[in-house]
This record gives structure tokens, C-alpha cells and sequence, in this order.
């Protein structure tokens, strides 16, 4: 996994810990900002902010009673939870 979102990410130092949260993720398919956190050992803001940018992670929040990706909440709290993007099975 890392090898393959190395071919896409230009900032190293988040390829690894976003390959271990992806890897965790799959086997749960949800995931909270503490998992997260204790998963990479580290301020997960950056993992989260990448994943939710290359909609790798998705927020479960939404404005509205709908799976647009529009209508998703980013939001960096403890209490949070995100799932993984079905696509992201394929990296």
C-alpha cells in the first residue's frame, strides 16, 4: 500500500502513516480520530486532512441525509469518525 500511495503523494512522511491507517481500516471499514491517533503514534490532523483531500477517508458527518461527498463534514476531534472509500480497497 505504501508503494502505491507513494506513486501519488508528494509529502513522504504521511505515506506511511496513512498506509497504516488504510490498512487498519479495512478490516473494520470505520475508524475514530483516537484509533487514528494511537494506529500512528502521532497528531493524526495531517493523515485525516490527506486522506479526506485524495477521498481516501470520509467523514460519517453530513449536512444532509445523503452520501454526496459534498454534503461531508471534516471535522478534527476526538469524538469523530470516518469510514474508508470503497475505491481504496484497490490500492
Amino acid at each position: 500500500m505504501e508503494e502505491s500511495l507513494s506513486s501519488f503523494l508528494s509529502y513522504n512522511e504521511i505515506v506511511r502513516p496513512l498506509a497504516k491507517v488504510l490498512s487498519y481500516i479495512r478490516k473494520v471499514s470505520r475508524i475514530s480520530y483516537t484509533e487514528i491517533e494511537k494506529i500512528i503514534n502521532d497528531d493524526p490532523e495531517d493523515v485525516l486532512l490527506t486522506g479526506y483531500r485524495w477521498r481516501l477517508l470520509i467523514p460519517i458527518r453530513s449536512t444532509r441525509e445523503t452520501l454526496d461527498w459534498e454534503s461531508k463534514i471534516l471535522l478534527l476531534d476526538p469524538d469523530e469518525r470516518y469510514i474508508r472509500c470503497p475505491m481504496s480497497l484497490n490500492i
